[in-house]
This record gives structure tokens, C-alpha cells and sequence, in this order.
């Protein structure tokens, strides 16, 4: 029943055909499935279905995708200044957004704005 459920619906994984198991009264846990699995050469969900790695999604999107950080320096009168950076992934272009004593939510969604605009 484990391999029959399992070829017939490529998505599912160890949960969901334990779940279904149990609706129609079998127990089986995830190492019995996972093994059963194993045995009959049925690989995992991730690799049966053809699931994307995270590097492959990564190159995908890079082109739409910014990362920020914010970064601290402390001056010459002890004070601490924070500043904004953002970088875009597909160019590596880095932007210095601001830089500020005291940075709340509302300049930070301001920053992010204007950085959009």
C-alpha cells in the first residue's frame, strides 16, 4: 500500500502518506514508510517530484531580490552612528540608504521607499 500511494501520487511525502495510511486504518510510522520506501527504490518527495535546490532558486530570483544590513560606527566623540546599506544580489550594487543616530521603523520604511522609488 506504501509503495502503491507513493507512485501513484508523486507530492506526497512520509507524512502525508501516513496520514493517509491512517484514514484507511493501517499504522505505519515514518522510518517504516521511509524504509519501505528505501527497499522498493522510491527516492524522497524532494528529489521524485524534481523540487528545486535553494542555489537554483537563488540564481533565479537574483535579479529581483535586495538584502540589507545595517552597520554601526563610532565616532570620535563616543558616539554611535547607524548606517543603512542595501545590496542588490543579481548586480552586487551596494547602496547606502542613510545613516542616523537614533533609526526608528518609520525611517527604515522610509529609507526602503526611496530606494524603491
Amino acid at each position: 500500500m506504501i509503495v502503491r500511494l507513493a507512485n501513484e501520487n508523486l507530492r506526497w511525502g512520509y507524512y502525508r502518506i501516513e496520514g493517509k495510511l491512517n484514514k484507511l486504518g493501517f499504522v505505519a510510522s515514518l522510518t517504516t514508510i521511509r524504509n519501505v520506501l528505501d527497499h522498493n527504490g522510491i527516492l524522497p518527495v524532494s528529489v521524485r517530484y524534481g523540487s528545486i535546490g535553494w542555489k537554483t532558486m537563488m540564481n533565479h530570483y537574483k535579479e529581483q531580490l535586495l538584502a540589507c544590513d545595517f552597520f554601526t560606527v563610532e565616532t570620535i566623540y563616543l558616539k554611535t552612528v547607524y548606517g543603512l546599506i542595501f545590496i542588490e544580489l543579481g548586480t552586487r550594487r551596494v547602496h547606502l540608504a542613510g545613516v542616523i543616530t537614533n533609526p526608528d521603523g518609520l525611517w527604515l520604511a522610509q529609507q526602503a521607499r526611496q530606494l524603491m522609488w
